[in-house]
């Protein structure tokens, strides 16, 4: 979509949430609730439209009445993640602000995320006390980097207990759909934090095949990413369980195997050399979440010599797999790339879509370090793209890479 045509769309969507009527209300009143087809709307178009739209969704989302429920605004959070700080006026800022200290849900705290991004003390310290008094939301505006290690204590503790809550829940047949990532959540803690770690849950989820799948998988792609930050004690137990970290229940009780239980094998070095490629072999014949798994191994620096593969993966009939392959990409070219990763980027620069090209950025934007020459010219060339939502995300990635070359080391 071009920059302009989101830019009106934004601001149809924008003056219908502050109660004015629109175009836009006509085509989905009949269909949706207008609410959460507007905010919906914000949240995919404020990536494809100019930021002097930003002061206009500040403002609608300042004036909202309060309270909101969570359920109404789900869709805000990403919208105001995406506002440009400097594009908000000082007026729109303060009504912002307002909100953030007055709503307790996730708005609010997506707005004192926000302003706490921004160089805001006041809200860093609100998210900080709600965290450790027990709004584990408040995490999600906070960014677990800015907790210090007495924090961290009392909310690795928590989330042991809540870990712990989910695996006997699921060992009497309860399951709990949707909800926070509590899982990955302490994972995450237990690698910022190895003194005040608590592997035992994570483990003991791991190895028990009645938890969901959706339970399981962030902590799995984040011992493949850092296998060689687990401890040894955790790191033996879980090589010793492969076959039952594969296996989990889906909604209603289905089974699923998502090959991260082959994955981690990889990763942990139970399955090397030519078993290793092998195993990466059948994950790419296998089911879309073993594709999947395989592109996240690849993508992870594992097994160069597959690295190929991508290229169909890249390809694959399945969305999220070939979103994850493309990623996975990304990555490679941004620090690593091969000849092969090059030829596979510059194939993917060139995709008529857009999801491909957004995702190869996405890769390309996982690493602190500075990019590769491969990963600049990737990022230069889609600042070219007919689509503004991949322009944008060029732009800001180049802009960041600037900063980063900017700061002395």
């Amino acid at each position: 979509m071009e920059e302009a045509t989101a830019s009106d769309l934004l601001l149809s969507v924008t003056r219908l949430a502050a109660g004015e009527t629109t175009d836009y209300e006509k085509l989905v009143l009949r269909s949706v609730l207008v609410e959460h087809s507007v905010f919906g709307a914000a949240a995919g178009l404020m990536r494809s439209a100019s930021t002097s739209t930003h002061q206009a969704v500040a403002r609608m989302i300042g004036a909202l009445p309060r309270p909101q429920l969570d359920h109404s605004v789900s869709r805000l959070p990403d919208v105001i993640w995406q506002l440009d700080f400097d594009q908000v006026p000082v007026p729109e800022r303060s009504a912002l602000s307002e909100l953030g200290w007055s709503d307790q849900g996730r708005l609010g705290i997506a707005v004192l995320g926000w302003l706490a991004a921004n160089k805001d003390t006041d809200a860093l310290g609100e998210l900080r006390r709600r965290a450790v008094s027990g709004d584990l939301a408040a995490l999600d505006g906070l960014g677990l980097q800015a907790i210090d290690e007495a924090e961290a204590a009392s909310i690795i503790e928590r989330l042991a207990g809540i870990v712990t809550d989910t695996i006997s829940s699921a060992r009497k047949g309860t399951l709990s759909i949707g909800g926070r990532d509590n899982s990955g959540t302490l994972t995450r803690l237990n690698f910022l934090f190895p003194k005040l770690a608590m592997w035992d849950p994570i483990v003991e989820l791991l190895c028990e095949p009645r938890v969901l799948e959706d339970d399981k998988l962030s902590p799995c792609y984040l011992v493949v990413e850092t296998p060689d930050q687990l401890p040894e004690e955790p790191r033996n137990r879980l090589a010793g369980d492969i076959d039952s970290i594969g296996k989990a229940v889906r909604a209603f009780g289905r089974p699923s195997d998502s090959g991260m239980g082959v994955a981690i094998s990889i990763a942990l070095g139970v399955a090397s050399g030519g078993d290793a490629d092998t195993a990466i072999a059948r994950l790419v014949s296998g089911s879309p979440q073993h594709r999947q798994a395989a592109a996240l191994l690849l993508g992870s620096g594992y097994r160069s010599n597959m690295q190929p593969v991508l290229a169909a993966l890249a390809g694959d009939t399945h969305f999220e797999v070939r979103r994850t392959a493309a990623e996975a990409v990304g990555k490679l070219a941004g620090v690593s790339p091969s000849p092969q990763i090059d030829e596979l980027a510059r194939h993917l620069v060139a995709h008529r879509g857009t999801d491909l090209p957004e995702a190869l950025l996405i890769g390309l934007g996982q690493h602190d370090q500075v990019l590769s020459g491969t990963g600049v010219e990737i990022a230069q060339r889609l600042e070219g793209s007919p689509s503004a939502r991949v322009r944008h995300s060029a732009q800001r990635l180049l802009s960041r890479q600037s900063s980063q070359q900017a700061t002395p080391s």
